[in-house]
């Protein structure tokens, strides 16, 4: 194929005798982009249309694209679709790689390394700026500098000035400044930091110290980008793998908690990472990802076998957390796993009476969606006594209806009424709503089968709960012509 053979105006003219046209360089402007505009609209033309907007924006230059056309004829390559994209694609891989073969060159020319281990107003070195940009290039270059691992840790600078304005701006204030003056003070102080940009900010102004790994997995960088640190630290710094911020975060439980469970098994594989090592508040990689609500980041990290005795600072095993986050299918997991690790018939057993009162915490607690998922899914240690300690309990507290509609529910415990009530334990009832359930579920529709004295304390105790309803069980009791009313003891009550 013949390249486009663009002459100047100017040989033309010459050449048939005509008066030559003014060169192009001393036109105007706007004659000059045209020219080149019309040069470039006419090379463009030799490509596939559907190729056109790919080509404007890789190649935006009329001598680029004259180039890139110049290739194909040299190669006497026929212009097609795929031809053309290939071609493409390699120009942009090209430049990519030339672009950090720049970098890195300007990275090996810093003196005595000083820019790779400078940080800015928020602690931060390049490398954080780096991941924070998702420069692969600029991170793979500092990353290769020997002295990176020393100094990659964010230093809280930034928290440490915002301590000095705040200290500075509450002791101008006279003695006799009340509460809110001194709340106006600190926050006047943090509003007129220097803070360099809204994004930067975000990113670095509230850190903890983070070392770059976890900077990255916290801000949700990409997995090219942590794996690039991963690879790196496990081979040139692996302390790094595990080493905590000021709240102590690391990098695993950073993981854990923002449910990158590919990232999370690779660290684990490494011989530095503590699958055991806790934050500030005392919670590991197993707590986060319950407090996550990660069943999957879970079972992951139960097949490493973690400590599951472990407490955080207020004394929670990752069991009580389950039951705090009201998670059934957490603490499914965690106790299907203590249940496989006990060997022995007194260690199950133990277990067995801490699932008991667990479910007693739950129901006294009020927590319906835990005690009908405990039920459902560990009802084998729940016995007709159990159930009746619970109830006996559970009655005493107000707003407690649900929860012992749910323990009366023959259906849901798999215990008859009789084996976990008995008349009378209406009495214990501090609210109006729980006696309801609770009678309803001990007094038959015929009350000609209850005790008379049982029924007198059972109305005296409703008519101090203002439930005037239940008066005339007493005599209809002893009424030998008393009618079977259809729907149980409500409808009867209301008949009174």
């Amino acid at each position: 194929m013949l390249s486009l053979n663009i002459s100047s105006a100017t040989d033309a003219s010459t050449a048939s005798g005509q008066p030559p046209v003014p060169n192009v360089r001393s036109s105007s402007r706007g004659a000059l982009t045209s020219a080149k505009l019309s040069n470039y609209e006419q090379l463009l033309s030799h490509f596939p249309p559907s190729l056109h907007d790919a080509i404007r924006q890789t190649l935006p230059d009329a001598a680029q694209l004259q180039q890139f056309h110049q290739g194909f004829v040299d190669r006497e390559s026929p212009l097609t679709e795929k031809s053309v994209a290939h071609a493409l694609t390699a120009v942009r891989d090209h430049r990519i790689a030339t672009e950090e073969q720049d970098r890195l060159h300007y990275i090996s020319e810093f003196q005595h390394d000083d820019l790779a281990k400078s940080h800015d107003i928020y602690g931060a070195t390049l490398l954080h700026h780096a991941i924070l940009n998702e420069d692969i290039g600029l991170t793979r270059a500092l990353l290769n500098k020997a002295t990176t691992d020393k100094a990659a840790i964010i230093q809280p600078r930034m928290r440490q000035k915002d301590g000095m304005r705040i200290a500075h701006a509450v002791g101008s204030l006279p003695p006799s400044s009340g509460e809110g003056e001194v709340h106006q003070a600190i926050l006047g102080a943090l509003k007129n930091r220097a803070t360099g940009g809204s994004r930067t900010a975000t990113a670095f102004a509230g850190h903890a110290g983070d070392n770059p790994l976890t900077f990255a997995l916290q801000r949700h960088a990409s997995k090219n980008m942590i794996m690039l640190l991963l690879e790196h630290y496990a081979s040139r710094a692996p302390a790094m793998l595990s080493t905590p911020d000021a709240n102590g975060t690391t990098p695993l439980l950073a993981a854990a908690a923002s449910g990158r469970t590919d990232i999370a098994r690779l660290l684990l594989q490494q011989p530095a990472v503590n699958i055991n090592g806790a934050n500030e508040q005392g919670q590991d990689a197993v707590m986060q990802a319950v407090i996550a609500g990660d069943t999957g980041m879970l079972d992951l990290l139960l097949a490493f076998g973690p400590d599951l005795e472990r407490t955080d600072a207020q004394g929670r095993t990752a069991r009580a957390l389950a039951l705090a986050c009201e998670s059934p299918s957490a603490y499914a997991t965690l106790l299907a796993a203590r249940f496989t690790a006990a060997k022995t018939p007194a260690a199950r057993a133990s277990l067995a009476q801490q699932v008991v009162s667990d479910f007693h915490a739950m129901a006294i607690a009020g927590k319906l969606p835990m005690v009908k998922a405990m039920l459902a899914a560990h009802r084998e240690y729940f016995d007709h006594e159990a159930i009746a300690a619970v109830l006996r309990e559970t009655v005493r507290i107000p707003g407690r209806a649900q929860i012992l509609a749910c323990l009366l529910d023959p259906a849901q415990t798999g215990h008859a009424i009789h084996d976990v009530a008995k008349p009378g334990l209406e009495r214990f009832t501090t609210d109006a709503q729980n006696f309801d359930v609770v009678a309803q579920a001990l007094y038959p529709q015929d009350p000609t089968t209850v005790r008379v004295e049982d029924l007198t304390l059972m109305m005296h105790h409703a008519a101090t709960l203002g439930r005037t309803g239940w008066s005339c069980m007493r005599s209809m009791a002893a009424s030998t012509s008393m009618r079977r009313i259809p729907g149980g003891m409500p409808s009867m009550a209301h008949q009174c």
